[in-house]
């Protein structure tokens, strides 16, 4: 393996050993960005956290090293720790922890790098993916939380919030762990709140908390110290004297008293003041935003696999395609159905494709999604106008056959076992897939829903 070496703050850097791996070292980073090498993995000893920190973000933006493994000799705390691939003793505990990395990294299209920022980032968290893209909290950045590892790989004018949350509802990203919930200002987005209390009636925030007295006689309630006279406890509005606490007077449930409006209250009315715009808002009135860890999802590994950003899976989506949802509520509907009347019948049907990823390494994905494409187009051809079709994971099709009972699938069964012959390449690979089957009323089991209905097919196809 090729390694880089920075040993930030040496003049006249000296490598140390890594047997069986050729080590280049370099004082600074702009020394090793302009030099010619292009290592496998770049190792990083000494140096500020700002000058390391500095020193891995251009390694990230660099086109063609966006992705290589770097591994710090010092520990540089939590921030460079979610920018870097860890921390390691020396060069040979460098190397090891860059191996799995490199591994991952063979399994990519050579150029995905030259794809945009999307891949970058894919690929990216494919080559590490026990990684979790982690979010890091910094009390002076606009948005109090950042995703240091995102910024490093995006372009510079990316809005990297807006960039992760279009991953995230495209399915190329997907949640993992909450890790906070802010509260943004309606009128700006501003994360920054200042809580103030203020008085409900004047809304002035020049309010005391006191104790309040409350006379049984005349039903006064006011401070306490207006009570007071003479070292006694006296009503200023009736004049009674108050002796006994629950016979003469009590502490009522007020207790603050706003000196702009002379008005006393129980509780106070909560104002979210926001330091950045400026603008008073009632707390009910913030938006909450959920910070979440984010992954790589199903749809993102594929993509990353096949340097393709769009869905290959997505050319099923013609086949009198229905959203998952409402396919699950028609599949509910008809085994109601089935269940009271008994002449009722119903087929399912379904598909698992199981080597995408294997055409695509070896035909390449514009091939591969022609082997789709025709697979979609035949099938098309064999269902009803009345058959339904759904996806409930990249890989998994269904179809639903209404008044079709399994025997009569046996036609559909013989027709996928001719696309798949037909699929067959020059190089004697094909599209390969599992097929299940299910026919109601025959397969049904009681009180089974929908839901759990395709899980226990699923597990046929696993």
């Amino acid at each position: 393996m090729k390694l880089a070496y920075l040993k930030l703050g040496e003049s006249v850097p000296e490598c140390g050993e890594a047997p069986g791996h050729s080590v280049a070292c370099f004082p600074d980073i702009d020394t090793f960005l302009q030099s010619a090498v292009t290592p496998e993995g770049v190792i990083i000893g000494g140096g500020e956290p700002d000058i390391v920190e500095h020193a891995i973000r251009q390694i990230r933006s660099a086109p063609l090293m966006a992705i290589l493994p770097v591994v710090l000799l010092n520990d540089p705390g939590s921030r460079l720790a979610l920018l870097s691939d860890g921390v390691a003793a020396d060069i040979p505990a460098a190397v090891a922890r860059m191996v799995p990395v490199r591994e991952r990294l063979q399994e990519l299209p050579k150029d995905v790098l030259d794809y945009g920022q999307d891949f970058r980032l894919l690929a990216y968290l494919y080559c590490r993916p026990d990684t979790l893209l982690r979010p890091d909290r910094q009390w002076n950045s606009a948005r109090v939380y950042t995703y240091p590892a995102a910024e490093a790989l995006a372009d510079p004018t990316t809005d990297v919030d807006r960039w992760l949350s279009n991953l995230a509802e495209r399915d190329y990203l997907e949640r993992a762990d909450l890790i906070d919930r802010l509260r943004l200002c309606p009128k700006c987005g501003g994360p920054h709140q200042n809580y103030v209390d203020a008085c409900p009636h004047s809304r002035s925030i020049d309010i005391v908390q006191k104790p309040f007295l409350h006379c049984f006689t005349c039903g006064n309630v006011g401070p306490e110290e207006t009570f007071l006279a003479g070292g006694a406890l006296v009503c200023p509005k009736c004049a009674t004297r108050l002796r006994h606490i629950g016979a003469d007077y009590d502490r009522p449930l007020e207790n603050y008293l706003c000196n702009e409006c002379g008005q006393s209250f129980i509780e106070p009315l909560v104002i979210a003041r926001c330091l950045t715009c400026g603008a008073e808002n009632p707390t009910e009135t913030l938006v909450p935003r959920q910070v979440y860890a984010l992954r790589l999802a199903e749809r993102g590994r594929l993509a990353a696999r096949t340097g393709s950003i769009e869905d290959i899976f997505a050319l099923f989506d013609n086949l009198n395609y229905t959203r998952p949802q409402f396919f699950e509520a028609l599949v509910d509907w008809l085994l109601a159905v089935c269940r009271r009347h008994t002449e009722e019948r119903f087929s399912l049907l379904g598909i698992r494709l199981r080597n995408i990823l294997d055409l695509t390494d070896r035909i390449g994905r514009f091939r591969t999604a022609e082997v789709v494409d025709e697979f979609a187009a035949r099938l098309r051809e064999t269902i009803r106008i009345t058959d339904l079709s759904t996806r409930t994971d990249q890989r998994t099709l269904w179809i639903l056959l209404p008044k079709t009972e399994c025997p009569a699938c046996t036609i559909l069964l013989r027709r996928l076992e001719d696309i798949r012959k037909n699929s067959r390449q020059p190089e004697g690979i094909e599209l390969e897939f599992d097929v299940v089957t299910f026919s109601a009323p025959a397969d049904m089991l009681l009180d089974e829903t929908s839901a759990v209905l395709l899980a226990r097919l699923i597990s046929g196809l696993e």
